[in-house]
């Protein structure tokens, strides 16, 4: 939370450990960063850690190692692959190539930064049977990316493992609706349904919001509709007042709330003054 390298650094020995299946990991990796604009070229830089003795260079402590996800790393220097993966020395900071240009760690969006380290340590992480526990991805991220990073996960823990799982926690409808539904189910907390597969892949922010979240936008389609059925029975509320007294009460129960500055405002408080004036 309080430190951009810290995850990176936890996450540095898996990257570098020459695993039989590396090619693999890297490849569904560097595909999915390609996504989002980053290159699968990064470099590593290193420094000695504090009060450590490391035998591969004595006197100059610091070095880079290129890494490019779509290529296997075997021409790293061993001694200098061995001092990461001892811990003898630390990731101070990665330089990555964002649309043709070097941009550092630091100076990616937060939002960057969780994508590619997600990618990363599922990619390089996970294995067989594995359990993630993933609360609230969206923090951070652009709506494309919400709509999408449900799917970039599972298409990178099925690729690398087998039998695992994920548990996801959101508020975000656009996470919700980029969870396919062949493989995902949903549990509300709130109720005592239990988990049920999910219905709700594809569907718009819209709907979800009303049937997961129990939350109506004011201008969800239900919202239109209802407005549009309130005004419609106000023209002929003299010859059947009945008509409008049905339609103005289904949509003034929906409490759609309004800025006092929009259109819809005057029109609700219209229908509501109407309505006000039959009882």
């Amino acid at each position: 939370m309080f430190s951009e390298i810290a995850p990176f650094r936890r996450l540095c020995p898996f990257l570098l450990n020459s695993a039989s299946d590396w090619l693999n990991r890297s490849t569904v990796a560097a595909d999915i960063l390609k996504s989002i604009g980053i290159s699968s070229a990064m470099t590593l830089h290193f420094r000695s850690g504090q009060g450590s003795s490391s035998s591969y260079n004595q006197s100059d402590p610091a070095f880079d190692l290129g890494l490019d996800l779509d290529k296997h790393f075997d021409l790293f220097e061993k001694v200098e692959v061995d001092a990461v993966l001892q811990g003898t020395v630390y990731l101070e900071s990665i330089t990555f190539v964002k649309s043709g240009n070097k941009i550092q760690l630091v100076d990616l969006s937060s939002g960057e930064r969780a994508y590619v380290l997600t990618i990363l340590v599922l990619a390089f992480v996970t294995v067989d049977n594995t359990f993630v526990l993933f609360d609230e991805p969206e923090n951070s991220l652009h709506p494309k990316w919400q709509s999408s990073i449900v799917s970039d996960m599972w298409k990178t823990i099925s690729k690398v493992s087998v039998n695992s799982h994920t548990i996801i926690a959101t508020h975000s409808p656009l996470i919700v609706s980029g969870a396919a539904g062949h493989s995902c189910y949903i549990c509300d907390l709130q109720s005592d349904k239990g988990w049920i597969p999910s219905q709700m892949y594809g569907k718009t922010s819209d709907s979800i919001l009303k049937e997961q979240f129990s939350l109506l936008s004011p201008r969800s389609y239900s919202s239109i509709i209802a407005i549009q059925n309130a005004l419609s029975a106000a023209t002929t509320i003299e010859s059947d007042p009945n008509k409008f007294r049905i339609a103005s009460d289904e949509l003034l129960g929906l409490n759609l709330k309004f800025d006092n500055d929009d259109p819809l405002y005057a029109t609700i408080n219209t229908i509501k003054e109407l309505r006000g004036a039959m009882l």
